[in-house]
């Protein structure tokens, strides 16, 4: 064993330590990939020194010499790869992938190592795209194609990277462009039976119910206990006094109380109806007005920049390279990673985001408030990329190995299959449920409850007790009979004085006529006399004769009317005798114009 000394010792630590700090911070600021199995694979990120891309010229010229089928030249081949690993496609455990679960991303390129008979999990990386710094999407590609056999990823294919030199196989990501936006409220639009009984809850609807029924039986014994508690005769049927406590439940008073106690239950259930109604109305308008927000009414991104909506979109993306070309930068407001872009529209920073479908599937259950607005605005095919190389080292042969077996998985509905199973797991921690469940509490917390009304029941109630119970104590103690007796000789009195008064008018009319009789036997006694004159006044005498006879004519349909008058009179005493004596002395006057004007027209003919 060789003995070194301190100092040598002391040297060689404090060499150690001085690589070991100088080299930390750089590769912490490289973002240096990661791999477990194969160490080998390490490599800093964007490092172009970096190259484990494979020359397969010798397997391209097997298929050329037609020593194997295209779909099988990579058989038994070592294929490097990076992956850009995010947590939806890739599951991460510690520094490596999750052997148990490790995402989409493995599960499509086992199968296509499976098909293609090619081994992949001996040389691969793993980036973190959230981590580039100040780099692009379209750098990271480059890098990634430049320095690995296959690039994993959803990469968007553009005219842009294919102009670089990357090719891209069968795709097997819908990047579809689509613009999400704010979700108007449908509830507004659904149909709902029970809409109209949402203001309130349903102890209180019960509760109005039993308190309509309870007062109308009420004011039904009101009515027994004392049959002149109102004009109507409501003593004989309690389902009308119900009837007419529900229709103060919308506000329309139908009572016609007469007594005391009447009138306070009358007034009593009219003010209950009043603010329970009022309470009614004012929730109902919260709930079908307030609640109802309209959405926006743009159809695709185009609408969007014409309107001068903003946009977020992810920066560096193909999404983002492919608006820029379109729109400009002007309208587009980039930022970091998608879950950003959403953030963005829901705080208003952003009027719409630009999405690719696939995305917006993978994070739309975490997205209530958000939904696919309007039309696609572009088909967009995202998938694996590699480098176009046919003459260096041959890469293209790889894409050309993959396109096949891609279209094999997807004609076979194993991509189809993959991928749903892949929105299953994601969307097991949706939080959708949970909001709608909160937005549903919302709304039950704004309907109102028994408690909240309580006091107006309370007050009713206790009127209603106060007036049963004096009425009862009226009935037993006899103030009740004695004030009807009382009314009743009132009424008695009332009709036998206009009885009397009707006699004497009657008298009045009969001698009125005796007197109108006589006075047409002296005009026509008269008017005999005047016939024997010259044959000259024959005509005179027949106008005149005319003349009686139309007073006569208008004479007895005068008697008619007053006969008429005086039988609906007598008839109207037992209703209303303040009516009866209003409608006597119409009948006197009218009578008195009559016997007036008749007395005038036996003068002018006498004259």
């Amino acid at each position: 064993m060789i003995l070194r000394d301190k100092g040598s010792l002391w040297k060689d630590v404090i060499v150690l330590l001085v690589v070991w700090f100088t080299l930390l911070p750089a590769s912490k600021a490289e973002f240096p990939l990661t791999n477990g199995s194969n160490p080998n694979f390490q490599a800093i990120m964007f490092d172009e020194s970096a190259d484990f891309r494979q020359n397969v010229c010798h397997l391209h010229q097997q298929y050329d010499n037609g020593t194997t089928d295209l779909e099988n030249v990579l058989q038994g081949l070592n294929i490097s790869s990076v992956f850009e690993c995010t947590k939806e496609y890739c599951t991460m455990k510690g520094d490596d992938l999750d052997p148990d679960d490790p995402g989409l991303f493995v599960v499509l390129l086992e199968e296509l190592a499976k098909r293609a008979e090619f081994n992949w999990r001996d040389g691969y990386a793993l980036v973190d795209p959230d981590k580039m710094g100040n780099k692009t999407f379209d750098e990271l590609l480059a890098w990634s194609t430049e320095s690995y056999d296959l690039a994993v990823s959803w990469w968007t294919e553009t005219t842009k990277r294919i102009r670089t030199g990357i090719d891209f196989p069968e795709g097997w990501y819908e990047a579809d462009i689509i613009m999400i936006g704010r979700s108007a409220d449908e509830s507004e639009t659904e149909f709902r039976f029970n809409a109209f009984l949402k203001p309130f809850k349903g102890w209180l609807w019960f509760a109005i119910v039993v308190t309509i029924v309870v007062s109308g039986l009420i004011y039904y014994l009101l009515e027994v206990l004392d049959s002149r508690s109102d004009r109507r005769k409501l003593d004989k049927n309690p389902m009308e006094n119900i009837l007419i406590t529900g229709v103060a439940f919308t506000t329309h008073f139908e009572y016609h109380p007469r007594t005391n106690a009447a009138w306070l239950f009358a007034l009593s259930v009219s003010f209950w109806a009043m603010i329970v109604g009022s309470a009614y109305t004012a929730n109902l308008a919260s709930f079908f007005v307030v609640q109802n927000t309209p959405g926006l009414q743009i159809q695709s991104l185009d609408d969007a920049v014409a309107f001068g909506y903003s946009i977020c979109v992810w920066r560096g993306t193909g999404t983002d390279t492919i608006l820029t070309g379109d729109f400009g930068s002007g309208s587009l407001i980039r930022k970091s990673n998608e879950e950003e872009v959403l953030q963005g529209v829901l705080n208003g920073e952003c009027k719409v985001a630009a999405l690719t479908r696939s995305s917006w599937d993978t994070r739309k259950h975490n997205y209530c408030e958000l939904e696919w607005l309007g039309r696609m605005y572009r088909s967009v095919a995202a998938g694996f990329a590699t480098r176009h190389d046919s003459g260096t080292k041959c890469t293209s042969l790889i894409s050309e190995v993959i396109e096949i077996h891609f279209r094999d998985m997807i004609d076979e509905g194993f991509v189809k299959n993959a991928w749903e199973d892949h929105l299953k797991k994601i969307s097991g921690a949706s939080t959708c449920s949970a909001e709608l469940e909160l937005e549903e509490s919302d709304i039950e917390s704004q309907r109102l409850t028994f408690k909240s009304m309580a006091g107006i029941f309370i007050c009713h109630a206790a009127i209603s007790i106060l007036v049963i119970a004096f009425t009862v104590v009226a009935k037993y103690t006899g103030k009740i009979q004695e004030r009807n007796e009382r009314l009743e000789k009132q009424e008695i009195e009332q009709l036998k004085k206009a009885a009397l008064e009707n006699r004497e008018l009657r008298k009045t009319v009969a001698s009125e006529i005796r007197k109108s009789n006589y006075q047409q036997e002296d005009t026509d006694s008269a008017i005999l006399d005047v016939g024997g004159a010259s044959s000259d006044d024959e005509f005179s005498v027949m106008g005149v004769q005319e003349t009686i006879y139309a007073l006569r004519s208008q004479m007895q349909r005068s008697q008619n009317q007053l006969s008429e008058e005086i039988r609906k009179t007598q008839h109207a005493q037992k209703q209303d005798i303040s009516e009866i004596k209003d409608q006597l002395r119409s009948t006197q006057q009218q009578m008195k114009e009559q016997m007036a004007s008749i007395l005038l027209a036996l003068n002018q003919v006498e004259c």
